[in-house]
């Protein structure tokens, strides 16, 4: 256990104890959409505005900046769908744990949608993955989402908070899920999920403002950081979104403060 914990301590930032992890995991789902088509610079400008880690698949560890390697904690994402595959959204294992720990990695990224069709398969796989991550001492980011029939709405606090737990209770280390829209509602998820919650940032907000103030609601609401890619790397300057949102995750600033400097 103690590789995991070294690894854990990586992550997060020595002062704050939080994180912000920029994914920039979307063209393997999504292909190469807007803000990712140059994907070292999607890197650099995460590097640039201060992010502690970024999520990426496999192959980008090609793409990383040789200046930058060791300068960003990597999170690596070992499974995968896409968007016109018809059984979107289960996502597959693709990677093993043993082979991507080569490529010397901070974490392993796992993703489950629960209430669709084939969610006790993402769980299996979930478990199973989670038993190498113990033995190898990798820290396992368990990105578990409502979906599916029996979740109509996948950011009410009962749903959300029923998949982070099962998230939990099945090894997570750290838990990505949707936001529930306060800081309230979202305690509920962070006060029973039993390991650190970070959200994620979903569909293409607003404004700035609208993304800077989910980002403050989730962390009054007990959030441990973010997990945000498209509201920040899509916005017209991706470096001092990430800049303003560390500065809310990392220093406690509202949005009043940061939100000129945009």
């Amino acid at each position: 256990m103690i590789g995991k914990k070294i690894r854990l301590n990586r992550l997060f930032d020595k002062s704050s104890k939080k994180i912000v992890i920029v994914p920039m995991d979307h063209g393997a789902y999504m292909g190469p959409i807007n803000g990712i088509e140059n994907i070292e610079q999607t890197i650099i400008a995460a590097h640039e505005g201060g992010a502690d880690a970024i999520l990426i698949n496999p192959g980008i560890m090609r793409f990383i900046p040789t200046n930058l390697l060791g300068e960003l904690s990597i999170i690596l994402r070992i499974t995968n769908t896409n968007v016109k595959s018809e059984i979107f959204p289960y996502e597959p294992v693709i990677s093993s744990v043993s082979n991507v720990i080569k490529l010397g990695i901070d974490a392993i990224a796992f993703t489950v949608n629960i209430g669709g069709l084939y969610d006790l398969e993402g769980i299996s796989e979930f478990g199973k993955v989670n038993e190498e991550c113990q033995e190898y001492g990798i820290p396992l980011l368990g990105e578990f989402l409502p979906a599916g029939a029996k979740m109509v709405d996948p950011y009410s606090s009962e749903n959300v908070k029923f998949v982070a737990r099962i998230a939990s209770e099945l090894g997570a280390d750290l838990i990505k899920t949707n936001y529930t829209g306060s800081p309230e509602t979202f305690r509920e998820v962070t006060s029973t999920a039993l390991v650190p919650v970070v959200i994620a940032g979903g569909e293409t907000m607003g404004t700035d403002k609208d993304v800077m103030l989910t980002i403050e609601g989730a962390m009054k609401g007990g959030g441990a950081g973010i997990c945000i890619g498209r509201n920040l790397w899509q916005r017209k300057n991706p470096r001092k979104m990430i800049e303003a949102a560390c500065k809310i995750v990392h220093e406690g600033a509202s949005v009043n403060e940061i939100i000129d400097k945009l």
